[in-house]
């Protein structure tokens, strides 16, 4: 009897299905601590004058794309934001241009943190979904012992 509840409940789940569903949320999980990271160096770079390459920091967001058939995530580019630097008004920093300006990076700390909040909860949604396809699948293959 055991065996026959084996055979119908991997009929409707489905083995390909339970680890198609860990697969995409753990990448699903990569991309989020990828975003997390880009937050950070966002963070870490807000009131930076300049950049290795002498303009000021631009901010970092990361574009998520699915694989074709599988629907897992992944990041498919880095984009810098291109909106126009903020002028503050600072004579004595040695970047400052002749009329006593210095650009810096025009983004703000809360809307970073609301980007950070946001992808913390759905870093932490795709480890449920991952916890929970774990424990079908064992149930699962506790069904046929």
């Amino acid at each position: 009897m055991r065996s026959i509840i084996f055979v119908l409940c991997l009929s409707i789940v489905g083995f390909a299905d339970v680890f198609n569903v860990m697969g995409v949320s753990s990448s699903g999980m990569i991309v989020q601590q990828q975003k997390l990271q880009a937050i950070a160096e966002n963070i870490a770079n807000m009131n930076s004058y300049r950049s290795s390459d002498g303009t000021p920091y631009k901010r970092r967001s990361l574009v998520v794309r699915t694989l074709p058939g599988t629907n897992e995530p992944f990041v498919s580019e880095v984009k810098e934001d291109n909106s126009s630097a903020e002028k503050v008004y600072d004579p004595g920093n040695p970047m400052a241009d002749e009329n006593g300006f210095v650009a810096i990076s025009g983004y703000s700390l809360s809307q970073e943190m609301s980007d950070m909040a946001v992808t913390r909860r759905m870093y932490e949604a795709n480890a449920a979904v991952f916890s929970s396809a774990k424990q079908v699948a064992q149930t699962i293959m506790n069904i046929g012992k």
